[in-house]
């Protein structure tokens, strides 16, 4: 039987264990959060789009409150855990999550769009996946030698989203090519492990493309809902659920009726825009009249493809509060 004193001894060694694991960890929080605020001060981006990151300061402390608030809710453990994930995926080069590589090690994934993007291809090549990118045809230069296979199609974007069989077919065109000896091709569930999308414009896409080659996603209808806001809001007003007032936008003839639905102060939106391009608040008639003239003559679909659904905005009631 433990004594007192062996007792003590060891719940002297769990506090002093206790203490180095947060002192550690408030360490590495304190670089993480010199790490994001430099990251706020240099105009971060996402892909080739520039964050627009107002009250820097306060978004800074914002962020330092976010980490604590994990550390929090789910234990220093845990901090330190994605700590480390970081250490070992961004200075030793290795997979950030050595039991996931072991479950996606020599899977083959099917990624659609975002063949610029390094990071995905480099956590693909740390975790042992192969990948295969649909994407624009030029942008075959940046993958070379590190995918498995490209899949270059013409005016990727509005293909995608105007005639998706057309992908689908050049898809089945290069990956399920009938044997020599004339035999049937592989089936196309064994030809992918899986299927994924970086790029938000390409979600139906994604979505489409996995319900035809027996692949695991969303539902193609559950996509498209998801994709257009105004549908959106009404699915969730159908269910039940608090919604702010909110009006469909086609063209300048409906801002009036709109705006009177909505009232001020209001926020305006593209129905199918991403990343919050294309919003403002507006406070008056006018200032909205001003602003979607001013956003319709600026939407560039071939910039952003996905404006190849349409250029509908969406007017809703503005509600406050804390991000």
């Amino acid at each position: 039987m433990p004594t007192a004193n062996t007792m003590g001894l060891g719940q002297r060694t769990f506090t002093c264990q206790t203490m180095c694991l947060k002192m550690a960890c408030i360490c590495c929080l304190l670089l993480i959060t010199a790490m994001v605020v430099a990251s706020i001060i240099a105009r971060p981006r996402i892909h080739s789009c520039e964050m627009y990151i107002p009250n820097k300061f306060s978004n800074s402390l914002a962020a330092m409150k976010s980490i604590l608030l994990y550390a929090n809710q789910q234990g220093w453990n845990a901090l330190l855990g994605d700590i480390i994930s970081v250490v070992r995926s961004e200075i030793l080069n290795l997979a950030p999550y050595p039991e996931f590589s072991e479950k996606l090690a020599n899977k083959h994934l099917l990624m659609i769009g975002g063949a610029k993007t390094a990071l995905a291809l480099r956590r693909a090549k740390q975790m042992g996946i192969s990948l295969t990118i649909v994407d624009e045809k030029r942008m075959e230069q940046f993958v070379a030698n590190q995918v498995k296979q490209f899949i270059g199609i013409e005016d990727f974007g509005r293909v995608g989203v105007k005639r998706p069989q057309d992908v689908l077919d050049a898809i089945r065109g290069q990956c399920l090519r009938k044997p020599a000896d004339g035999s049937d091709p592989p089936q196309e569930q064994a030809i992918f492990d899986g299927i994924f999308t970086l790029v938000e414009d390409h979600g139906p896409l994604t979505s489409f493309l996995a319900e035809r080659l027996n692949l695991l996603a969303s539902s193609f209808n559950s996509a498209k809902l998801a994709r257009n806001k105004f549908l959106m809001r009404k699915a969730m007003q159908q269910a039940g659920l608090r919604v702010p007032r909110f009006a469909l936008v086609a063209s300048e003839s409906d801002l009036p009726a709109a705006a009177a639905a909505v009232g001020f102060p209001a926020f305006l939106k593209p129905v199918y825009g991403v990343q919050a391009t294309f919003t403002a608040r507006v406070d008056s008639l006018a200032e909205l009249q001003g602003t979607f003239r001013r956003f319709q003559a600026s939407f560039d679909a071939e910039a952003h493809p996905i404006y190849h659904h349409g250029t509908e905005m969406l007017l809703e009631s503005l509600l406050g509060g804390p991000e």
